[in-house]
Order: structure tokens, then sequence, then C-alpha cells
């Protein structure tokens, strides 16, 4: 649905991008707009002023840490709404300007099948909260996430989420479905 949508519908990202036009890039909304009459010349400098509200792309987040922030990231592998390196190449600007020591303040949690935020094949189902709330409360920082995949309301299979570069590798012993066989490596 994200990209290809059955017959007679219209896509996730085209429904979000006819929205967004509609009701909130061009200045006052317009039901009526046709993203075809959309003037490639004039609309995209209209358009630059609202761009610095959704695009949090700014790497240096010293004055962030300075106020002493913890910063969360994650990310689907398989995210069909916004390209899964999007994450992985802020996360390494963020890296390059602000130092060494951002990952005493950033981690990047990259989930393996993944959609955007939950769905794939992969382990979508994590608390990303509690993690964060015990960095920002006891300083250690999460050296990973518990995820799982869940199939007709079971369990059926669990891995640690790694800090990025980190990824989740089996150990060669017990169920390649259990988290406890897998450890946390750089590859």
């Amino acid at each position: 649905m994200w990209l290809v949508a059955p017959p007679g519908q219209v896509s996730r990202q085209l429904a979000f991008g006819e929205t967004f036009m509609k009701y909130f890039a061009l200045g006052r909304g317009n039901p009526n707009y046709d993203w075809h009459s959309f003037d490639f010349d004039k609309d995209p400098a209209r358009l630059d002023d609202l761009r610095s509200l959704p695009d949090a792309d700014n790497p240096d987040l010293s004055a962030f840490h300075g106020a002493g922030g913890k910063l969360l990231m994650y990310f689907g592998w398989a995210d069909t709404a916004l390209p899964p390196q999007m994450g992985v190449d802020y996360y390494e600007k963020a890296l390059a300007t602000n130092g060494v020591g951002t990952t005493q303040f950033m981690r990047l949690f990259m989930a393996p099948g993944m959609f955007h935020c939950r769905g794939g094949i992969g382990t979508d189902r994590f608390d990303a909260m509690t993690p964060l709330i015990d960095w920002v409360e006891t300083g250690a920082a999460p050296e990973k996430i518990d995820a799982a995949r869940v199939d007709a309301g079971k369990i059926v299979r669990t891995r640690p989420l790694c800090p990025y570069p980190q990824v989740a590798r089996y150990a060669e012993t017990g169920s390649p479905d259990e988290a406890a066989n897998f450890v946390c490596k750089v590859p």
C-alpha cells in the first residue's frame, strides 16, 4: 500500500503527498488542488520555508547535548515511506559533526525487515521509550533493545536491535528464533 495500491485506490505515498499539498504546503487549504498542476519552475521555492519544519536534518546537536538531551532513533531497514539510508546518513553526519562522544547522547537502532515504524517481516514490536527513560535517569546508554515478531497474536521470533553500526549475529547455538542466542557485533 505504501508504493503500489490495489486497483481503484491510491498508494499511501500519493495520499500523503496530495493531502500535504492540498491542505498545508501552499498556504490556505484547497481541497480541489490537483497535484498535476505543480509548477516545477515556481512551486519548489514556495516550499523552502515550510521544508524546515519536518526536515530535522541539522546534524549539529551541540545545544541538545549541552542541555542534557538523549536521542534514541530507530528505523526499519524495509521502510517504504522513508529510505532507511536516510537515518544512517543522519546518524553518521551527527557523529562527524559532534565527535566521538556522540554515542554518549545519541543512538540509532536499525530494525531488519521492519516497515515504516512497524510492520514488515522483521521483529517490529519493541519498546524504545523505556530504554530512553532509563538512559536519561541512570546515564546508562542502551546496548540493545529487545524486539519481537508477532504473528496471529503470538510471539514467533525475538531479536536484539543493536546500536548502529552493530548488527545481531547468531551465536551458532540454540534456537535462531530467540534473542538470547544473538549478540550485537560490528560487521
